[in-house]
C-alpha cells in the first residue's frame, strides 16, 4: 500500500507546499492527512469551479488559474457531447502543460488553440478545442488516470 501512495504523494506534497508557502502549516498538515487517509490510488485533482492565485516571490504578479467543473485548468467547461464541426485535442502533462505560474488563458495549450482556430483552413471544422489535462507534479501514471 505504501508504494501506491508514493506514486502520487511526492508531487502532491511539492504542489501543496508551493500553494501553502507562507501560510498556516496546520492547513498543510490537514491536506496531507486527508490525502493519506483517502483511498486515492493515483492522483490528486484541484477543487472544481475554483480560482487559484499563484504568487511566487520572484513573479511580478500573481498567476490566475481558472479551474472548471472537470477540475481542469480551463476557463470554460466542455460538453461531453462534442458539437458537430468541432475537433478536439487533449494535452497531457505536468506543470509545463498545466501552465504553472501562467494565467490560464496564456498557457501554451490556449495559445495553440487560438493559433489553430485563427489559421483554420478546413471547410468542415468550425472550431478546434485544445483541452488541458496537465497538472503539476504528474508523472505518466497520473496523466493516464486523469485522461481516463
Amino acid at each position: 500500500m505504501e508504494d501506491e501512495y508514493n506514486v502520487f504523494l511526492r508531487p502532491t506534497i511539492v504542489f501543496a507546499l508551493s500553494i501553502l508557502h507562507k501560510r498556516d502549516p496546520k492547513q498543510f498538515i490537514k491536506i496531507i492527512e486527508k490525502i493519506i487517509n483517502s483511498k486515492l490510488k493515483y492522483f490528486f485533482e484541484p477543487r472544481i469551479n475554483s480560482i487559484i492565485k499563484d504568487k511566487q516571490d520572484w513573479l511580478q504578479k500573481s498567476a490566475i488559474h481558472s479551474i472548471n467543473s472537470d477540475s481542469l485548468n480551463e476557463i470554460k467547461d466542455f460538453n461531453p457531447d462534442k458539437p458537430s464541426g468541432t475537433y478536439r485535442i487533449m494535452t497531457l502533462g505536468d506543470s509545463f502543460t498545466y501552465g504553472m505560474w501562467v494565467d490560464t488563458n496564456k498557457t501554451w495549450v490556449k495559445i495553440l488553440e487560438k493559433k489553430l482556430n485563427l489559421n483554420n483552413k478546413c471547410n468542415y471544422l468550425n472550431n478546434i478545442e485544445v483541452i488541458n489535462l496537465g497538472f503539476p507534479g504528474y508523472d505518466i501514471q497520473d496523466e493516464v488516470e486523469r485522461f481516463n
